[in-house]
């Protein structure tokens, strides 16, 4: 590696001879000249990769190729849009007499030929200028000498081919503006070879259509034979299907009459004396532990017992409804001291079912108080303690000790609830845990 003070070495192949150099370059240029294309402004396109190396060696391999590449191409390629030759013109006055020569011997020149739908006047005159520079800068002996085996033309595209009309206007205005008078040899015979083309480029498009069609016309038919094979096979589908219904209806039939001919008999439980169910019913009754009323009258959590059958339902919802009270815990979901639904449950209540309720401390009351309105959480403890007071004296006792044990407060006790002058205390303020509560309420 050079450093700073020395300068850059030469490569090892900038240190060969220059004649050993052009040989290397000459070898690596033939093996990549397969397509090469003019573009737009007459220069060559498609360059080999060698010529990107360095400067030096481009400069010294980039003649080598414009020498090689139009003689040694398999395929020298020219797009030409709307007539107009410059691009060609333009490479063709770049090479030497020699590489003409040449040119027209291998028939490597091709000619691709678009064309814009309609006709325009600029198009003759491009057509004039071409077939006049052929007859006289010899450009006809490289693209359609008369031993060649075919046209170096080719009209490319599907738009040529669906303007077949323009195609005639086009030469019947090019004979009478351009052919006529002094008409050379050399142009007559280049404007020729691109009717031929064109007429080449139609008839190929047309038989091509020809063939597609036929090709269409086979798949459709093919397509037919299998539409008609597959309503066959749907018809036999559908027959079947229909068979089936008719053997299910049948069935259906013989169902229901074994069905009205053979009733069902009533369960065992029903077969026992009224007496005897009621009794069974009680004993199922009273192994429930905990009820939650609602307002109106029923229940959240219910015994299976009331789920068996209709007729069971109608004869133990009383027994329930009025055991229930007696031997189960009601348990109250109360928010922010809202407990009309607690008092709406204890009127519909018999003497003996609130005094079961106080005294074996039956009644349990979840208090929640998330609010911020004081005064409605007031006036619903202040409804509540008047109920109690009026109703319920001598109906539900209310000692220190069952009130104690009915109050359950979850959550965390807001602090505007002892500000108010709800004063509570419990060993924790986490959920469901009981806590006693003495309640003063500072009267306005």
């Amino acid at each position: 590696m050079a450093t700073e003070d020395e300068p850059p070495t030469a490569s090892p192949f900038m240190r060969l001879a220059p004649e050993l150099r052009n040989a290397i370059c000459e070898q690596v240029i033939l093996e990549e000249l397969e397509v090469v294309r003019i573009g737009a402004r007459g220069h060559l396109v498609d360059k080999p990769d060698l010529l990107a190396v360095c400067r030096q060696l481009r400069q010294e391999a980039l003649p080598v190729y414009l020498e090689l590449a139009p003689t040694h191409a398999e395929e020298l390629i020219v797009n030409i849009h709307d007539f107009d030759f410059t691009p060609l013109i333009t490479y063709l006055d770049c090479i030497s007499a020699e590489q003409w020569n040449i040119v027209a011997d291998v028939g490597n020149l091709w000619i691709d030929m678009t064309a814009s739908d309609g006709f325009k006047n600029n198009d003759v005159s491009a057509i004039r200028r071409w077939t006049r520079y052929c007859s006289t800068r010899l450009a006809s002996t490289v693209i359609t000498i008369p031993d060649r085996t075919e046209s170096a033309y080719n009209f490319a595209g599907d738009g040529m081919a669906q303007t077949s009309s323009f195609m005639r206007t086009l030469e019947k205005n090019a004979s009478e503006a351009c052919l006529t008078a002094e008409v050379s040899e050399a142009e007559s015979w280049e404007w020729e070879s691109i009717i031929e083309a064109w007429e080449a480029r139609t008839w190929t498009a047309a038989r091509a259509r020809a063939e597609r069609r036929e090709e269409l016309v086979v798949e459709r038919t093919a397509l037919e034979k299998r539409l008609l094979v597959e309503r066959a096979k749907v018809g036999r589908l559908e027959r079947a299907i229909e068979e089936q219904d008719e053997m299910i209806r049948a069935l259906d039939h013989e169902v229901d009459d074994a069905a009205i001919e053979s009733p069902q008999e009533p369960s065992p439980l029903l077969r026992l004396a009224a007496e005897l169910r009621n009794t069974i019913y009680e004993l199922v009754i009273a192994q429930t532990k905990i009820i939650e009323p609602r307002t109106d009258g029923c229940f959240t959590n219910k015994p299976g017992l009331l789920a068996a059958c209709h007729q069971i339902r109608l004869e133990a919802l009383p027994i329930f409804l009025h055991l229930a009270p007696l031997v189960a815990r009601s348990v109250f979901e109360v928010h922010n001291f809202d407990f009309r639904k607690v008092m709406t449950y204890i009127d519909t209540l018999n003497n003996a079912q609130c005094t079961a309720l106080g005294r074996r401390r039956m009644l349990v009351v979840k208090v929640t108080i998330d609010t911020k309105n004081e005064a409605r959480t007031e006036k619903g403890l202040r409804g509540w303690m008047r109920y109690c007071s009026t109703k319920l004296a001598g109906r539900l006792d209310t000692s220190n000790y069952a009130r104690r044990q009915s109050y359950i407060f979850s959550g965390t006790v807001p602090d505007h609830v002892e500000q108010r002058g709800y004063t509570v205390s419990s060993r924790s303020r986490s959920n469901t845990t009981q806590i006693s509560m003495n309640v003063s309420v500072s009267w306005r």
